[in-house]
């Protein structure tokens, strides 16, 4: 088995949120932080042929950077990395040790809202959030008003600076504040599900992240 580049992005997107991984057969990988805020599920090239666990996975995907074309095979206790003249022999994780991913999408019952939002719409909001110090990210639609807004702001503090985009419209009103730790998302475009549900759905055509609003 190799596995591609673009499986590889998505793996140190997945470290991101949990640096331990769970793989389950098939073409489907997903991970969940450790709070349970956070869940992300993506298809992939590669069939994964059986059941394994990684412990510390920037740590798997640096041995994997460090042999370019490799190839991967899995055995009952450790994976072999590979190529012409050189090997590396990986231990698997115990199961029991890491916090395995439901490996199922989230419902998103009674839709408020559905838009597009643009990579560099949403990395220019992570930007600014920065460079003003804001620790939230919340998305809105006021009652009597049809913009959906997608802001940086403090939601502590009703005076900090905040900085706010328009990226759709509903007849629908809410308001929905994340932390910012959260969105450590892949550069694509996504479509942004809002619903009763307490997560937030976030899908583009390889990869879905479900990301759990603040506690009000």
């Amino acid at each position: 088995m190799k596995l591609s580049q673009k499986t590889l992005e998505i793996l140190k997107s997945f470290n991101n949120i949990n640096p331990s991984m769970a793989f389950k057969p098939g073409n489907v990988i997903s991970t969940i932080d450790k709070d349970h805020t956070m869940l992300a599920l993506a298809n992939i090239e590669e069939e994964i042929p059986r059941d394994f666990a990684i412990y510390e996975l920037s740590k798997f995907i640096g041995a994997l950077s460090a042999m370019p074309n490799c190839d991967i095979e899995l055995g009952d206790k450790q994976l072999v990395i590979k190529t012409n003249n050189s090997k590396i022999n990986y231990t698997y994780a115990e199961l029991s040790m890491i916090k395995a991913s439901p490996y199922k999408e989230l419902p998103v019952d009674d839709v408020l809202a559905e838009f597009m939002l643009e990579y560099n719409v949403l990395s220019n909001v992570i930007k600014v959030a920065s460079i003003l110090e804001l620790s939230d990210i919340t998305i809105k639609s006021e009652e009597g008003e049809d913009d959906i807004l997608i802001y940086a702001s403090n939601e502590a503090n009703s005076t900090s600076d905040n900085y706010q985009i328009k990226v759709g419209e509903t007849s629908n009103s809410f308001k929905i504040s994340f932390k910012l730790e959260h969105f450590k998302l892949l550069n694509r475009d996504y479509v942004v599900t809002v619903s009763e549900n307490p997560f937030v759905r976030f899908k583009a055509s390889d990869i879905t992240y479900w990301i759990a609003s603040k506690a009000s």
